[in-house]
């Protein structure tokens, strides 16, 4: 009973997906599914309300931040401000880094990297 439940809301969350012009691209990442792909688009939104690459990944939280002084130099480290579940989403997804990277790209296509 659960699994038919499951697979009903996963063919509802395909159709959905069918109506966003965007969601083929993602679809297309290795690694990223049906479920990751609606998590995505439900946490971002609209694509292009950002211009650059850099916008996307700080609201995930995957920016870099360094505390460091005259004296001391920080380690970088992301800022995990974001939105966590899309943190979540992207890491736990990718089984290698140059993914993220793919998916950035492929959202981004057009977008100049830094404003």
């Amino acid at each position: 009973m659960l699994n038919t439940l499951i697979a009903e809301i996963e063919s509802e969350m395909e159709m959905a997906l069918g109506r966003i012009p965007y969601s083929p691209k993602l679809l297309s990442i290795k690694g990223l599914g049906v479920v990751s792909v609606a998590g995505i688009i439900g946490e971002v939104g609209d694509f292009k309300k950002f211009q650059t690459r850099a916008e996307i990944m700080k609201l995930a939280g995957l920016d870099l931040y360094e505390i460091s002084s005259d004296k001391w130099k920080g380690r970088r480290k992301i800022s995990k401000r974001g939105r966590s579940l899309l943190r979540k989403i992207l890491i736990m997804r990718r089984s290698r880094p140059s993914e993220t990277t793919a998916f950035c790209m492929i959202i981004t296509q057009g977008l100049p990297k830094e404003a």
